[in-house]
């Protein structure tokens, strides 16, 4: 007979671990690789400077016409033109002698006494009594700038108590001792117009140099607007200094003749150039030179560990000596470097094309241009 008895399964001490699961090497790295060249990608995007194309727009408007103020005051037809005022016939005082007319005039100008027929007063003539007006004159002026013979004073007084009468004292009047004075020609650029430019050149503040810029619009008269003295086209030649401080971020500019397309030129007085807004000076780039202060920083600290990484518990006298000599002309040289990085003056960067405004700081006599006579 055969055994039919089932066999029976052996023991097992040690039970199968459970499976550990990974993570793909193909995934983990198609992961980073991906993430490698976006960041990489967005750094280039990022330091690549811009791209000047021939489609870019015009830093500055060469299509809009500016309408003179003087026009906007005009009438609008013959009609309404006021009636033209009459002209004031001064009446004439007796003559004066020939060889002391002038010399009297000049005299009784100076002292007061002379009224200007114009204004409804009258002239004095050449009478026994001229003498001894213009004897009080000169009394009374020399009585009004005498000083006075005595001083006050007061124990304890103060500073303001210092101070002269006169100038403590209070203006006699309220009224301004300047007058008004006339245009000297009609065709005149007035202080305190703006004349719209934009470089030719660019600008580097490493060196001084010269600067060259071009008129945008066209300027006219002052006063009434209608003659045009600066064409669009002029041109302007300026300087500019290389004097920069830390932390300054605009370039000073002074124009210094302008000249016109039919040749002619006017020399200006240091005309100074201010952006769009009227701000003084001129700003677009600015290089700190960040790069050169972070190297500089990383050169000392690499030293100054070097330095440190020499500490031996097991060092004799001599061994220390040199050791802190060592760190005391590292730490030195290290913050030689940095100082030398943060004396640097930051560049000042103004790119051809740039808008910019100059301001008239004196009346500027101009012809109208494009007459025979220009």
């Amino acid at each position: 007979m055969t055994d039919t008895t089932p066999e029976t399964e052996p023991l097992k001490l040690r039970a199968r671990p459970r499976p550990v699961k990974r993570l793909s090497r193909k995934a983990v790295g198609v992961t980073i690789g991906t993430m490698g060249l976006l960041l990489l990608g967005a750094t280039m995007l990022a330091i690549r400077p811009p791209q000047l194309t021939s489609s870019q727009e015009e830093l500055y408007s060469v299509t809009r016409k500016p309408v003179a103020e003087g026009l906007r005051t005009l009438p609008g037809s013959y009609a309404d033109l006021p009636p033209p005022r009459p002209v004031p016939v001064p009446e004439l005082g007796p003559p004066l002698p020939g060889d002391l007319g002038e010399a009297l005039l000049e005299a009784e100008r100076s002292s007061g006494m002379h009224h200007d027929p114009l204004y409804g007063g009258q002239s004095y003539g050449p009478d026994g009594d001229h003498a001894e007006r213009m004897r009080e004159v000169q009394q009374e002026r020399q009585a009004r700038e005498a000083g006075v013979f005595f001083s006050l004073s007061h124990k304890g007084a103060g500073t303001a108590d210092s101070m002269s009468a006169t100038e403590r004292a209070p203006a006699a009047t309220g009224v301004s001792s300047h007058r008004l004075q006339d245009p000297t020609s009609p065709y005149e650029v007035k202080a305190g117009t703006v004349i719209p430019a934009a470089l030719i050149t660019g600008l580097n503040s490493d060196l001084p140099g010269t600067v060259l810029a071009q008129v945008t619009e066209p300027v006219y008269d002052s006063v009434t607007g209608r003659h045009l003295l600066i064409p669009q086209g002029a041109r302007l030649i300026g300087d500019y200094e290389s004097t920069v401080a830390f932390g300054q971020e605009r370039a000073f500019v002074v124009w210094r003749r302008l000249l016109l397309p039919d040749g002619s030129s006017l020399t200006l007085d240091d005309l100074p150039a201010a952006d769009v807004t009227g701000a003084a000076g001129l700003r677009d780039r600015v290089d700190l030179h960040e790069g050169r202060l972070m190297k500089g920083i990383a050169l000392a600290t690499v030293l100054g560990v070097g330095a440190e990484l020499t500490v031996s518990d097991a060092e004799t006298g001599l061994e220390r000596a040199v050791r802190e000599s060592i760190q005391g002309n590292v730490n030195q040289t290290g913050q030689k470097i940095v100082d030398r990085h943060l004396n640097v003056k930051p560049t000042i960067r103004i790119r051809p094309g740039w808008p910019l405004r100059v301001i008239v700081t004196r009346d500027l006599v101009m012809a109208p241009y494009g007459t025979e006579g220009h």
